[in-house]
Parts: C-alpha cells; structure tokens; sequence
C-alpha cells in the first residue's frame, strides 16, 4: 500500500465565506425565497440549514423545490439583517434595532446568537459595555490605591565629612607677665619714678615748683659725675 498524502486548503473556509456572499449579491444559484412585508429575499437552502436548526428542519419538511417562506411577525429590514449575519458571519445594527433583531435570531435560533441555536449571543455591543465596565473598575481600582498611599518625607541624613569635623580649639588669651618683672628700689639712669617724686616733697612752705626744680638737679648730678670720680 502506498504512502497517503494530506492536501488542505488553507484558506478554505475564507474561500466559502468570500464565494457565498457573491451569490448571495448576485443571487445567483438561488433556490429559495424569503418575504416578509410584501418584500421579497433570495437565498440558499444550504446556508439557512448551517444557520438555523428551525429552518433546516422547515426546508426539509417541504418537498418543493424552490420553497417560498413568508415571515408575518418579522420585518423587511430585520429579515435581510439576518440573512448577511448568516453569510458573512457580522453585520451592523443600530442600539435602536438591536433588542429587536435579537429576538428575531431567537425565534429562529440563528447559531452564534443564541443559545438554543448551539452557539452562544456574542455581539460587539455587549463585548463594548463589559471591556467598558472594567475599564471603570479598573480606573476605580487604581484611584483607590493612590488615595490609599500616603507619601511620607524621610528625614534625610547627611553624612559628616571626618576631614572637616577637627575640634575646635578654645581660644585664649592669656596676659604675659611683665618680661622686666616689677620695678626695683631706686633709680635707673634717666628715669624718674613717683616714688622719688615723692621723696622730694617735704612739709613746709616750699611750694611744688621748688620740689620739682630740685628733683630735676638731682637728676642731673647724677648723670652727670663730679670730676674726678
């Protein structure tokens, strides 16, 4: 027995989707209509029966060949919505007609927007209010925890510099002792001090002129030698 070779077509499914709303437009190899409204639409009993279990079971419940569904509860509009969700997989509706369009997918159990249709009601309106919902939560979330979060200023502490941190010295100011020490008894040469002022002043009627004039012969002799000596 010789090897078996799997070939897939990789863009298979894109493929169908691409090839069954060019018919849909064009309807072209159409055979079956739907109306509702006095209006009618063309479609293909092969993809009303992969959408809904409803009209695959009422497709197949007629033996006509080109079977004509006319819809009394439903609108026009409503009704050509429903057949490109069912040929594109999406489709655009208004907030206004949305509540309305849901409960036509219901009564018909279109896959994908039911649950009875063996999918699940997933619409960008919803995925919108829930990614919004959590975005609130989470900006709420957020604000919370910074309120929550107090900043408190650590005291800072600087590092002390051993080089400029040298004690300070007391500075003192001592006064020196006389280098000469106190004056000796007597006098020196060429000075004259109080003390021998006041030997010359002697009680009396001699008057302070007289005294200071005899001091100051005094002095004189003294520097001044008899000759002789």
């Amino acid at each position: 027995m010789g090897d078996a070779f799997c070939l897939k077509w990789n863009n298979h499914q894109t493929t169908l989707v691409s090839v069954f709303d060019k018919l849909f437009e064009c309807e072209s190899l159409v055979d079956c209509t739907l109306a509702a409204e006095g209006r009618q639409l063309k479609a293909h009993k092969v993809v009303l029966s992969a959408c809904s279990p409803y009209l695959e079971e009422l497709i197949r419940n007629h033996d006509d060949r080109h079977p004509i569904i006319i819809f009394n509860n439903i609108r026009y509009e409503e009704l050509k919505a429903m057949l490109e969700y069912m040929y594109r997989g999406e489709v655009n509706v208004s907030q206004e007609q949305l509540d309305s369009f849901l409960k036509v997918a219901e009564s018909l159990k279109i896959k994908g927007l039911t649950d009875q249709g063996g999918g699940h009601k997933n619409t960008e309106k919803e995925e919108q209010r829930t990614g919004k919902k959590r975005r609130r939560r989470t900006s709420s979330e957020s604000t919370q925890s910074e309120e929550k979060e107090t900043l408190k200023p650590e005291p800072k502490s600087e590092p002390i510099d051993e080089a400029n941190s040298e004690p300070i010295e007391d500075l003192t100011i001592e006064e020196e002792d006389d280098e000469y020490g106190p004056p000796g008894p007597g006098t020196s040469q060429g000075s004259f001090s109080s003390q021998d002022f006041n030997n010359w002043q002697v009680s009396g009627d001699i008057t302070n002129d007289e005294v200071f004039l005899a001091a100051q012969q005094e002095i004189n002799s003294q520097g001044n030698p008899a000759p002789g000596m």
